[in-house]
């Protein structure tokens, strides 16, 4: 009798444990801390194309949006070969949004950790097409934040475009029935807002 006390109470601790052990956030103050995140991009100027890199070594830096038009190449060097990852892109400083929520950038699931190693997404499922950094005139420096979940399962939707602004992984993820994990990695830039003035010159360009 004692043993199986002390067998149900051992297990009973596992318990506790493995589900403690996979918690989920999605608001941050910075996501550097997470680190482990490689982007790369091809920015545009009047010659040719510069490549802009991201890494841990430069976490928070600060770019134009220019440099992010496009979707960057996101590698994860650490990612196990057979676990599916999700990644996400998100605004936390966007105007007139409700507390606890950000815009939503991006978010690509499903991806095989082997092709996430070598910055492969093209397999992955799109959830929420790119869009580039939009910050609005006069609305300061705006963090762009990309974290990485793991998931216990592929995912399955997409989110509606009118959901992009408020929006709250949490809830979504709740809404749907499934399930992710972390972050397990992260990184973020940021972007100094045009003025109005600076706005409509670019407008005329």
């Amino acid at each position: 009798m004692i043993y199986t006390v002390v067998i149900l109470s051992f297990l009973s601790i596992g318990n506790v444990l493995t589900e403690n052990s996979c918690m989920m956030e999605s608001v941050f103050a910075t996501t550097c801390s997470f680190g482990g995140l490689i982007l790369q991009t091809e920015a545009m100027n009047a010659n040719n194309n510069i490549s802009r890199i991201l890494s841990d070594d430069n976490c928070n830096q600060q770019f134009h949006r220019e440099d992010f038009l496009t979707s960057p190449n996101v590698k994860f060097e650490k990612a196990v070969p057979d676990v599916m990852y999700t990644l996400v892109m998100a605004d936390p400083d966007a105007v007139n949004i409700l507390p606890n929520t950000t815009v939503l950038h991006w978010m690509v699931a499903n991806i095989k950790g082997s092709d996430f190693a070598n910055g492969h997404l093209n397999d992955g499922l799109v959830v929420k097409r790119y869009h580039p950094p939009t910050p609005p005139p006069n609305s300061g420096i705006h963090r762009y934040q990309f974290t990485v979940y793991t998931q216990d399962k592929k995912l399955f939707g997409n989110i509606a475009h009118e959901n992009r602004a408020n929006f709250q992984l949490e809830s979504w993820l709740e809404s749907t029935e499934q399930k992710l994990c972390g972050p397990v990695a992260g990184t973020q830039f940021r972007v100094q807002a045009l003025t109005a003035d600076q706005y409509q010159a670019a407008l005329k360009q």
